[in-house]
């Protein structure tokens, strides 16, 4: 393969670039490898686990205010056997008892049973004033259907997603949505992303604590009163509440993000994964 450095083409043609089908990317791209898609007609590069449209720059990470990263469907942050934070910060990701899966896309995730957990050792309500949005990707797998993504041991009572059964839920020290089911997501068989968000800080403080579920706003209220002093996966106050669990994603960012920043990642996670 040649290396082209300094290069001009001086001409009005055109330059082909790799092209193909949606079905056709390449398997493991690196962060900047660019194409045309022939299923959906425009460029798109990679980067951080997605490919997003270069026109308009959607469907990827948001990186402002990006504070943790973890995500098995991107080979620079899970390789088999360890979970990287690959927001930049490098937070230290300690796991037990997980068992790698693939979708029917390819795209992998992990499961886990009530004794198998993620824990991340990050104080969103500190580092963020509670002016923060986490999202995560996740599911019930079994007969044992507690809380998925939640607050780890020694931490505070916050959870995001899933809690009793139900998957429309999220407690920030109290409860912003207490819902047991929306669209059959709390089945064994069905995914889904979810977002909550703090406080949004600016030249005027809004205590507005959202939930949104697959990138549609379900509630939003003034019932939160406290982001996650830690993160797990199946680990909430050293293992109570647990649950059989799959899970892909979790980012984390010190802002709220927008409506548009949320309908994109939540659907570009969708379109990767096949969930």
């Amino acid at each position: 393969m040649a290396t082209l450095k300094n290069t001009v083409v001086d001409d009005t043609g055109s330059i082909y670039l790799p092209r193909g089908t949606t079905a056709q990317r390449p398997a493991n791209p690196g962060n900047g490898a660019m194409r045309y898609n022939t299923t959906l007609g425009y460029v798109e590069f990679y980067f951080l686990g997605f490919w997003i449209n270069a026109e308009n720059n959607k469907g990827g990470v948001p990186m402002e205010g990006l504070e943790l990263l973890i995500d098995v469907g991107n080979p620079d942050s899970w390789n088999g056997s360890t979970l990287s934070d690959i927001s930049g910060n490098n937070i230290a990701i300690t796991l037990s008892g997980v068992t790698e899966q693939t979708s029917g896309t390819g795209s992998k995730y992990l499961t886990g049973g009530t004794s198998s957990y993620i824990t991340i050792p990050l104080n969103v309500s500190s580092v963020t004033s509670n002016n923060y949005t986490v999202m995560t990707t996740s599911g019930y797998n079994g007969g044992t259907r507690g809380r998925i993504t939640a607050a780890g041991p020694g931490g505070n009572n916050w959870l995001l997603g899933h809690h009793s059964g139900g998957d429309v839920r999220y407690y920030a020290e109290g409860w912003v949505s207490n819902n047991s089911s929306s669209g059959g997501g709390a089945a064994n068989n069905q995914w889904a992303t979810h977002t909550g968000t703090g406080e949004t800080q600016g030249l005027v403080n809004i205590d507005d604590w959202q939930y949104w579920k697959n990138g549609g706003l379900f509630t939003r209220n003034t019932s939160g009163s406290q982001g996650p002093t830690n993160l797990s996966i199946n680990r909430w106050s050293n293992g109570s509440q647990p649950s059989d669990w799959k899970w892909q994603f979790l980012a984390v960012w010190n802002r709220v993000l927008s409506e548009d920043e949320i309908r994109d990642l939540a659907g570009a996670i969708s379109n990767r994964g096949g969930f």
